[in-house]
C-alpha cells in the first residue's frame, strides 16, 4: 500500500476527494499514494457494463465490488512518443516505447462506501511491426482491469 498517505482536516460543508498517484512500469502499477483533499470532483461518467467499453476509466468499488463512481479519461500510459526525421519532407511519426514508464494522478470523490479503486483500460498492444495498425486495434478492444488497488480508510 503506498506510503505516504495524508488525510487532510474535515471543514463540515466543504466536498472532500481522495487524490491517488499511481506509477507504471511496463504492464505493473503501484499506488504511490493516497491523499485526501478538500475539493469538488465532477459527476461520475455513466456506469456501465465494462464489456461494452473501449478506453480508459477510474472507478470506485464498493465492498460487494459495484461500481460507485466512474471517471472516463485518457489512457495515462505512454505507450509510443513522437520522432522526428531529419529529412524535413518526411512527417512525423510516432513509435512504440519499449517499456513504458511514468507516474499520473487521479482525483475521485470520498466515498465511505468506497473499498478499492479499478483501473480499466485496453490490453497493452502488440510490439509487432506495424506499431500504429496493433495500437488501433488495442483501442478498440473491449477495456478490461488492468490494475487495482485497496484504499486506506479516512481517519
Amino acid at each position: 500500500m503506498a506510503e505516504n498517505e495524508t488525510t487532510a482536516p474535515t471543514t463540515p460543508g466543504r466536498p472532500r476527494a481522495v487524490r491517488l498517484t499511481i506509477a507504471y512500469s511496463g504492464d505493473r502499477m503501484e499506488l504511490v499514494s493516497q491523499q485526501s483533499v478538500a475539493m469538488k470532483v465532477p459527476p461520475s461518467d455513466l456506469v456501465e457494463e465494462v464489456t461494452a467499453r473501449a478506453g480508459f476509466m477510474v472507478d470506485l468499488k464498493d465492498e460487494q465490488d459495484h461500481t460507485l463512481y466512474r471517471r472516463v479519461m485518457h489512457d495515462p500510459i505512454q505507450r509510443d512518443v513522437e520522432v522526428f526525421s531529419p529529412d524535413p519532407q518526411q512527417t512525423v511519426q510516432r513509435a512504440p516505447v519499449s517499456e513504458p514508464h511514468g507516474v499520473f494522478s487521479v482525483v475521485l470523490p470520498e466515498m465511505e462506501a468506497a473499498q478499492a479503486v479499478s483501473l480499466i483500460g485496453p490490453p497493452p498492444p502488440s510490439a509487432e511491426p506495424g506499431f500504429g495498425v496493433a495500437r488501433t486495434e488495442a483501442i478498440q478492444q473491449p477495456a478490461r482491469e488492468i490494475a487495482r488497488f485497496d484504499l486506506k480508510p479516512r481517519r
